[in-house]
């Protein structure tokens, strides 16, 4: 399984890359919704992006019939997130820290 994965954050980017890595998916990444966007939807069996990237909602409502996970620091973001498209969501326990 392919699972692209839109998030700003390079650290954040390569957490995810490491975890899903690790249980045998293969992993592509983008940082910002362009790349999202452009990336070929056949290639890929999901994708992971996180609220906090610019235009996160608005990539969201564009992409379709690929399954999509929303994740966000906030818990309240969740409604919002289904809203525009997102198929589930995950609030996120940790901080990014520079």
């Amino acid at each position: 399984m392919r699972i692209l994965i839109a998030d700003k954050e390079q650290s954040r980017l390569d957490l995810y890359r490491r975890i899903l890595e690790k249980e045998k998916y293969t992993v592509v990444t983008a940082k910002n919704k362009m790349e999202v966007l452009n990336y070929p939807k056949n290639d890929i069996d999901a994708i992971v992006i996180d609220l906090g990237m610019p235009g996160a909602l608005e990539t969201l409502i564009k992409i379709h019939d690929t399954p999509k996970v929303a994740i966000s620091g906030f818990s309240e973001h969740e409604e919002d997130a289904r809203a525009f498209g997102a198929d589930e969501v995950i609030t996120r326990s940790f901080k990014h820290i520079n």
